[in-house]
């Protein structure tokens, strides 16, 4: 799991916070953990027979509603197969440092969430 400081929305004085915050969240959880979550969230089953390529994901102060909490915007890559034969998913979701993922709708058929899965041409 690579985390790293989303310099967009994190100020100077925010940077030792989230800094700490980040080296928490990886001691916290593992990259099956933030599978494991998103899948219980949203109910997606196919997804867990995937196995974790890589995570990837950046850290940011959550601002004046959520009182500048750390959150995180995680995104996985995770195949069927260890050849890729039988396709991957791309997994992108928000969360914070109790792994709550936001699973809001926003309309026109946009999310804070999205899970793409590849499958190869036949």
């Amino acid at each position: 799991m690579k985390i790293t400081i989303d310099r967009d929305y994190t100020t100077i004085s925010q940077a030792e916070k989230v800094k700490e915050d980040i080296k928490e969240f990886k001691a916290r959880y593992t990259d099956g953990d933030l599978k494991r979550a998103f899948c219980d969230a949203l109910g997606i089953w196919p997804t867990n027979s995937f196995d974790i390529l890589m995570v990837t994901g950046k850290a940011f102060p959550g601002g004046f509603y959520y009182n500048d909490e750390t959150h995180f915007s995680i995104e996985i890559i995770a195949v069927n197969d260890i050849s890729c034969i039988l396709g991957f998913c791309k997994m992108h979701f928000y969360c914070d440092m109790e792994l709550n993922i936001d699973t809001r709708e926003l309309g026109d058929g946009d999310a804070m969430y999205s899970c793409e899965i590849y499958e190869p041409r036949k």
